[in-house]
């Protein structure tokens, strides 16, 4: 059961970084086709929501 447990954790964390990652680093125009929730937010709101979800997978 632990090792399980450490294995789902290791996946939420590479979500959660891929994620903080790919919202840090990308224009606002690229993730729009799969986030289309993106394009109501400005350029600086999707950057800052990056390093929100990269403190979770630290």
């Amino acid at each position: 059961m632990n090792v399980f447990l450490w294995i789902v954790q290791a996946v939420l964390v590479a979500m959660f970084a891929m994620a903080g990652v790919m919202k840090s680093t990308r224009a606002k125009e690229k993730p729009a086709g799969q986030l289309p929730w993106t394009a109501d937010l400005s350029q600086g709101t999707v950057r800052l929501i990056g390093p929100l979800r990269l403190a979770p997978a630290l």
